[in-house]
């Protein structure tokens, strides 16, 4: 498959980074320019992204780096190819990145996107794993999920999105790893990648800057209603209480239908385990 990765022009840095894990894995990684939140005008910012939850609009910055998603999906589409792989620019590859990159027999049938990061915010993934490679494995994501540094996108998929207008209320990666879409997303497991805030290894030189595509989410005002009161409880739910009685409310249901609510981990080295 081919790879793309996002670098924004005034992160030369972080291209030669990429480049030198491409070529210690023997990666074929092809550089896409990012679109820069900083050259996207005022009017153009409000034209393309209506107020979204709580009407808060998206930054520049997150519709900056939807743009710059896209443009990878049009390179894909252009390919012929039935499927690739989009990066960003500040994750960590596995060693044996080259074996999942270099087949397609190992993704689902039917599969729209699978995400390749590891991610510390826990997800409702299935309880059965499908085996791949290297002892990591596929399972199905149920629930939305953070994270559009590392995917394999299927060609379909990728022209459905470039069909769809150009309205961006959510971030890419919301948009993209949210099965209340209909789109069929599986996670592998453990990742394949990791971006350094989801890893306990510095290996940026801008440590302490983070991602410079996947800049600062646009932040909701302060809000006491009873909406959010609502959500809070929801959250409280969700984190803490949730995935105590997970295993309660799945007495009864078929292996193949239960889940579990955990966080993706990192393995850098391959193995067979």
């Amino acid at each position: 498959m081919r790879a793309w990765v996002i670098n924004l022009d005034r992160s030369p840095d972080r291209w030669a980074f990429s480049e030198a894990q491409g070529a210690r894995l023997a990666l074929d990684l092809t550089r896409v320019a990012a679109v820069d939140g900083q050259a996207i005008p005022d009017a153009l910012h409000a034209e393309l992204c209506p107020p979204g939850r709580r009407g808060v609009r998206i930054t520049k910055y997150e519709l900056a780096c939807y743009l710059s998603h896209l443009t990878a999906w049009e390179a894909l589409v252009a390919t012929g190819a039935s499927h690739g792989v989009v990066f960003e620019d500040d994750i960590q590859l596995a060693d044996d990145a080259a074996d999942f990159l270099d087949a397609t027999g190992w993704l689902p049938a039917g599969a729209d996107l699978v995400k390749l990061t590891a991610n510390k915010r826990r997800a409702k993934l299935s309880l059965r794993a499908s085996p791949t490679l290297n002892g990591r494995a596929l399972r199905r994501l149920h629930s939305p999920t953070i994270d559009s540094a590392g995917y394999v996108i299927s060609a379909a998929h990728a022209g459905r999105l470039l069909a769809r207008p150009r309205r961006f209320s959510r971030p890419v990666d919301r948009a993209l790893f949210d099965p209340a879409t209909g789109a069929s997303v599986y996670q592998l497991d453990p990742g394949l990648c990791a971006q350094q805030k989801f890893t306990d290894e510095t290996f940026l030189s801008e440590a302490g800057r983070g991602s410079t595509i996947q800049a600062r989410r646009a932040r909701a005002p302060l809000d006491i209603s009873p909406r959010k009161l609502r959500d809070e409880l929801r959250n409280l739910y969700r984190k803490q209480i949730f995935p105590v009685i997970l295993p309660l409310l799945q007495i009864g249901r078929a292996e193949e239908n239960r889940i579990r609510f955990s966080t993706v981990p990192f393995r850098k080295e391959a193995t067979g385990g």
